[in-house]
């Protein structure tokens, strides 16, 4: 079942068309990798919405490895929506496909897979964005975003928001670390290729992105538990709560990343999270509360620890996306419950 047939998916993409002005991106190619993942399926969801306001003026290409699952997602090809098959670690293979912008969004994204499979994780990263901007040493107009993320900037003591310019500790001899590490070695390869090759390239940093549009699979806490909620399982924390992150929905990360391709700066990295501080404890309260479920706490687990973000306190400073102005148009606990309720109509046809 395709998400855009949830009415208030549907209404929430609507809001933001309505609010921005994307005029810049009409006639104009765009490939966005990783276009069935949680941000990459709600960057095409939004391009898909501007057209229908537009007479599908943007040209859309999806990169994936699985065909089926772009059909099931996104229901056909036309002749402004393609599929291009796309895997980070092997040869970008474009037929000679000239693209005004692309977004790489592909990339390891659940918890488990920065233990269970560390190779494919820096690799898909440094492979795959290595491979884009040689792609934009042929194509200098191409503009270019890498999809970095905010476990970049480590581990820090002070409880001040994260701006980009700031870093913490990130513990290079724990296996999770593969995540965070190919992200900084791919977001180096983006500045040095801007300084060497003046390739017109930039950097976000999403926070704890969460919607409608993660797969079955995603063992982030955002994702699972609103799965659990579907259920009417009662939902289990495995610490007490209190850690600090900048939750983002989807859409508005979607939003954000498709304003910066107009506005943003070459060799800039740019921060996407919420203003407000939200705590673990307070998601789970949110989405319990919409479910009409109980929650509780336990030990971890050896292999839940492992998985777990080290980052007490992931809070990013936004000030920078907003200078250049953008401003976000859902909050955290607006999305979480909008998340929650779309999933509902998926579940039940509407």
């Amino acid at each position: 079942m395709k998400l855009i047939e949830s009415p208030l998916y549907n209404n929430n993409l609507e809001r933001i068309v309505n609010k921005f002005t994307f005029s810049e991106l009409l006639g104009k190619r765009v490939f966005v990798t990783g276009g069935l993942g949680l941000i990459g399926s709600s960057i095409v969801d939004l391009l898909l919405k501007i057209n229908e306001h537009s007479e599908g003026k943007i040209d859309i290409s999806v990169g994936g490895r699985n065909k089926e699952k772009f059909f099931a997602r996104y229901g056909k090809e036309t002749e402004k929506l393609h599929f291009i098959h796309y895997e980070a670690r092997k040869a970008l293979e474009l037929n000679n496909d000239k693209f005004d912008y692309i977004i790489l969004a592909s990339g390891a994204s659940s918890p488990e897979l920065y233990i269970t499979e560390p190779v494919e994780t820096v690799e898909g990263n440094i492979i795959g964005i290595k491979n884009v901007l040689e792609y934009g040493k042929k194509n200098p107009r191409t503009r270019i975003i890498y999809v970095s993320s905010s476990e970049v900037y480590g581990i820090k003591t002070t409880k001040n928001p994260f701006s980009e310019e700031m870093y913490g500790y990130i513990n290079y001899s724990n296996i999770r670390s593969s995540y965070a590490v190919g992200k900084i070695a791919s977001e180096m390869l983006c500045r040095s290729y801007y300084k060497e090759y003046n390739i017109p390239s930039f950097i976000v940093r999403p926070g704890h992105i969460f919607g409608p549009s993660a797969n079955e699979y995603d063992q982030r806490v955002a994702s699972l538990f609103m799965r659990k909620a579907l259920k009417k399982e009662k939902l289990v924390l495995n610490s007490t709560g209190l850690q600090k992150r900048s939750y983002c929905y989807s859409l508005d990360c979607a939003a954000a990343m498709l304003f910066l391709l107009i506005h943003g700066e070459a060799g800039e990295s740019y921060n996407i999270g919420s203003d407000e501080e939200t705590s673990i404890l307070e998601m789970t309260t949110i989405i319990a509360e919409e479910a009409g479920i109980d929650f509780s706490y336990k030990t971890p687990s050896k292999e839940e620890k492992e998985m777990s973000n080290p980052m007490d306190y992931a809070v990013l400073d936004s000030e920078k996306l907003k200078k250049s102005g953008f401003d976000f148009s859902f909050s955290p606990k607006e999305g979480f419950i909008n998340t929650y309720r779309i999933l509902k109509e998926m579940e039940s046809g509407n």
